[in-house]
């Protein structure tokens, strides 16, 4: 081996050592994981999996501590309510199913035994001799559909509770 091929050999190793010496130093000062055999900042990788292990769940109505909570994914909604302080003495758990798994960005409401006893009430409003007084009662109805339904009733009977869709201004989210 010549003295000039020698040369170039130890400048070429130098050039090699900077380069690994580089590489290893951006690799090392970075936090990095290797994850499905890639190469990935270890940052990423921990934002990712914090945000899939919790959930976002909002609970209101018979609770004493109704608000936003943030829980661990697949909790299930007994777990949510001992977070949120139980429930009140005035919830209605009769059709409540405490073992429901929660998703993300869930709404929770808990009926009060006073709202259902209320439902039920204006629920035996007969919708077919009802006056506008009592038809106002009904949640979402306002004199304009009140005088809707008076004018459907003098040509047409209401024979299922369904049938009041019929009325203009009565549509799915005001049956409902």
């Amino acid at each position: 081996m010549s003295l000039i091929e020698k040369k170039q050999l130890k400048i070429l190793i130098f050039f090699l050592v900077i380069i690994l010496g580089i590489l290893f130093y951006r690799y090392s000062s970075n936090n990095y994981k290797v994850l499905n055999n890639k190469l990935v900042d270890e940052e990423l990788v921990d934002a990712e999996e914090t945000s899939s292990k919790t959930i976002w769940v909002d609970i209101d109505g018979a609770v004493k501590n109704p608000g936003v909570y943030e829980i661990k994914t697949g909790s299930r909604l007994f777990e949510l309510l001992e977070i949120a302080g139980g429930l009140r003495e005035d919830a209605y758990t009769k059709d409540l199913n405490r073992s429901i798994m929660l998703n993300e960005e869930d709404k929770i409401y808990i009926e009060s035994i006073d709202n259902i006893n209320l439902k039920k009430e204006i629920m035996k409003i007969n919708i077919n001799t009802a006056s506008k007084e009592e038809l106002m009662k009904l949640t979402g109805i306002g004199e304009a559909i009140s005088e809707n339904i008076l004018q459907y009733r003098e040509t047409n009977t209401f024979n299922k509770i369904k049938d009041i869709m019929n009325v203009d201004g009565i549509g799915d989210s005001k049956f409902n």
